[in-house]
This record gives structure tokens, C-alpha cells and sequence, in this order.
């Protein structure tokens, strides 16, 4: 079974959109509002959207939002096991690379 959730109702508001997600509290309060970690504990695929206006997630919003996906299911290879990043190439690539610099910053804890 696949969940999808969408990052757009904490993106737009109205007219107005945000187009560059930033900062490890704001991540970690949208985790929160996904409840993403009743996803880290089960077998379910999610597919995470993120609106084609953003146009950057720095690392520190991707820490605060997956970090600790990452470390539960054991890096990368466990993550993209779980969740899928829908977003502009631009925005994969820049989210990738996060994934990558973060697990190799915690090689030793992602064990």
C-alpha cells in the first residue's frame, strides 16, 4: 500500500507560496504535523510531494523533517525503501546530495 502526503498546504497560503523550505525546527515541525514516524515503523511506501513553485529545501529543513527516518531505517537504502521524493529534478538532486552528506556525517550512527 502506498500513502501519499503533500507538502503544499504548509508551502501556500492563499496567493502567497514559499519556495525555499529552510530551517532543521521547521522540518521538524512539519514531521510532526505528517506524523512521520508511525511511517518509520511500518512496511508502507509514502510518497512525499513537493509542489513544482519550490525551488530549493536546504539541509538543515531535510534533517529536521527526515533525520530521523534516515537513522530508523538504517540510511539510505532503507529510506528510499520507505519513502518517495516527488519533487522538480532540481529539488531531487539537491535532496539527494542531503541524504548523501548525511549519511556519510553519520556513517557510525546510522548503524
Amino acid at each position: 500500500m502506498t500513502k501519499t502526503l503533500s507538502l503544499e498546504r504548509f508551502t501556500r497560503k492563499g496567493d502567497k507560496y514559499v519556495r525555499n523550505l529552510s530551517g532543521h525546527d521547521r522540518g521538524r515541525a512539519v514531521r510532526e504535523c505528517l506524523d512521520l514516524s508511525r511511517f518509520d515503523g511500518t512496511e508502507e511506501r509514502v510518497v512525499i510531494e513537493i509542489p513544482d513553485y519550490v525551488l530549493a529545501v536546504t539541509g538543515s529543513f531535510f534533517q529536521g523533517l527526515f533525520g530521523e527516518s534516515l537513522r530508523t531505517l538504517g540510511g539510505p537504502e532503507g529510506f528510499h525503501g520507505r519513502y518517495v521524493l516527488d519533487a522538480r529534478p532540481t529539488v531531487t538532486s539537491q535532496l539527494e546530495a542531503t541524504i548523501r552528506n548525511l549519511s556519510v556525517r553519520n556513517a557510525g550512527q546510522l548503524q
